[in-house]
């Protein structure tokens, strides 16, 4: 074991202080390969994972040494490198304090006031962002930035759906069309005519294109002609899709979820038990999620067709859903965002503060946003992976907002924080609490003094604190 000393100067005793720090040793994990310390991560905190860098010398060195970045983006589908320039060690620590933050639902967040209308859709590439709207405006988005870089003009109806591929743009419309955009230039090349009804539907692979309509009718294109070349007929109103190789999923106004084989666009499995329409469909691996009216969200193993389990919670149609590798992220008219656990199947924190419906979700790196309609058409960008600091100045913002709501939300936040970091921000919440003293009397000058002038303990400054959320909302 190695020691380092320092001398502090005692004027009592003169005495020199060491400080014991304790080495990398090897252990039983040596002889484990770089692919299973990756699960191992997935499954430590960040000051577990701090601990066994300085306690086991194998370890020590895979994260130092080993490109981590490419086994990550293998075992973690959401993880990027936040900043170039970091390194693999950085980027690794950075997102397990993002999966700490997401399991407790601590986060920042920025709002763009994006369009007058309710943001429908939202969908990303990269450091761009695509919203539309309900009134035919589509909007560009630098997320470098956060500023709107270009709006799409030449729509002559409501946007419904968006897809995304490269520099190719494509829109489903109210008017049953489909319209191709580049987006180098920001023009429209094509529009795709073919439905009886709103295109609300659209997911694009390669050179195909799959679009869904209450018509009935799902339709194949090739993009390469910009032609249909399949039709898959449904007796009831389609409500939502999802696309897996050659298996096609769709959630009918009958509350069933059928299942098509693409090469001979024929349906081979009916999945029953919804008790409720699907309103969203969405995959990861052999499993598929669907969330309905009611606001349940079902979890299907497509090995045997058969439903594992129901995740409730929501009280109304549920809008969207959004997957990581161990959490999934689902938005609701209820006017609230979810994540849940998906090793346990229950909800670990509920995201709010909106003042209307949650229209839709996109999950990317350490961020998630939301689409919503409350006063204006907003787009809500939350920041898992930001500092302590940022997300206390927010609550205590928050606590002040006119919007009741809103105010619960951040003491809903606030809530859900560890003890000590909660400690760090009790002296600005009450500072902004005391001038409400009179009206609020549980956030009086001395709410944080017992009967006997001293200090309060954190318990019942957490208690004063609710106190005053009690009164505000």
């Amino acid at each position: 074991m190695s020691i380092t000393s320092s001398t502090a100067s005692n004027p009592q005793e003169g005495t020199t202080q060491l400080t014991h720090r304790p080495a990398p040793q090897n252990s039983g994990l040596v002889n484990l390969p770089p692919e299973v310390f990756l699960k191992i991560l997935g499954m430590l905190s960040i000051q577990q994972f701090g601990v066994l860098n300085q306690t086991c010398r194998h370890f020590c060195f895979i994260t130092t040494t080993h490109p981590l970045t490419f086994l990550l983006s293998e075992y973690f589908p959401n993880f990027r490198k936040t900043d170039p320039n970091q390194t693999d060690l950085e980027a690794v620590k950075e997102h397990h304090h993002f999966n700490s933050n997401v399991a407790k639902g601590v986060y920042a967040s920025h709002t763009l006031e994006a369009h007058d209308e309710p943001v429908t859709k939202i969908c990303l590439d990269r450091q761009r962002l695509i919203s539309s709207s309900g009134y035919r405006e589509i909007k560009i988005w630098d997320l470098n930035t956060n500023t709107c870089t270009a709006t799409l003009q030449g729509h002559d109806s409501i946007v419904y759906s968006t897809a995304i591929d490269g520099q190719r743009l494509f829109t489903g419309l109210a008017n049953k069309t489909i319209k191709i955009w580049d987006l180098n230039s920001n023009t429209c090349i094509a529009t795709l005519q073919g439905h009886s009804d709103r295109v609300y539907s659209l997911f694009v692979e390669g050179q195909r294109l799959i679009s869904a309509s209450p018509d009935g009718c799902i339709k194949i294109w090739d993009l390469n002609s910009n032609t249909c070349t399949a039709t898959v007929k449904v007796d009831w109103d389609i409500c939502a899709v999802a696309i897996d190789g050659q298996r096609l999923f769709a959630g009918l106004a009958d509350k069933t979820i059928k299942i098509w084989d693409l090469n001979s666009n024929t349906s081979i499995e009916t999945l029953e038990g919804t008790n409720s329409t699907v309103y969203y469909l969405a995959l990861m691996g052999e499993r598929l999620f669907s969330g309905s009216g009611n606001g349940d969200i079902k979890i299907w193993d497509l090995n045997n067709n058969t439903c594992t389990a129901t995740l409730k919670g929501h009280t109304a149609t549920i809008s969207k859903l959004s997957l990581g590798r161990k959490r999934l992220f689902s938005s609701s008219f209820d006017h609230t965002i979810k994540i849940w656990d998906l090793s346990a199947n229950t909800c670990t924190a509920t995201l709010g503060g909106f003042t209307g419906p949650v229209y839709t979700l996109a999950l990317d790196g350490q961020k998630l946003f939301s689409g919503s309609f409350g006063t204006t058409g907003t787009i809500k960008i939350w920041d898992f992976s930001s500092p302590d600091e940022a997300v206390f100045h927010e609550i205590a913002d928050l606590i002040t907002s006119e919007e009741a709501a809103i105010a619960k939300d951040a003491m809903d936040r606030f809530d859900r924080m560890p003890t000590e970091a909660k400690n760090a921000i009790y002296g600005e919440l009450y500072s902004i609490m005391a001038p409400f003293a009179n009206d609020y009397p549980g956030c009086a000058a001395d709410a944080f003094r017992n009967q006997n002038g001293q200090s309060s303990t954190p318990e019942q400054r957490e208690e004063a604190i609710f106190n005053y959320l009690a009164k505000r909302s």
